[in-house]
């Protein structure tokens, strides 16, 4: 069984494996995050680390937007919503290589 987030392909006679970027919690590398508010554009990308990093710890999500002072819906739907596309995106590819090597 292969560990979580890792793929295998195979590419002539060599096997290599495309492993997800495994972190430390909080630790953000390339996560696009969302600047403003998609629906007020209130400033969010300043929030956006704290939040990460408390919610990693361990501390409820709603408990920490509301000590970041983010009351708006939107707001709080924005930053709870927000995911690294790179992760997803690379599972695809690494399935796509995969089919072109069969």
């Amino acid at each position: 069984m292969r560990p979580r987030g890792t793929l295998d392909l195979q590419g002539g006679e060599e096997v290599r494996s495309v492993k997800r970027f495994n972190r430390a919690p909080g630790d953000l590398g390339s996560v696009l995050v969302p600047v403003r508010c998609f629906t007020c554009g209130a400033l969010l990308a300043d929030k956006y680390y704290e939040f990460s990093r408390r919610v990693a710890a361990g501390e409820a999500p709603g408990e920490v937007l509301d000590a970041l002072g983010v009351k708006r819906y939107c707001c709080r739907r924005t930053l709870l919503s927000t995911v690294e596309p790179v992760d997803m995106v690379l599972e695809y590819y690494a399935a796509r290589e995969k089919f072109k090597v069969e």
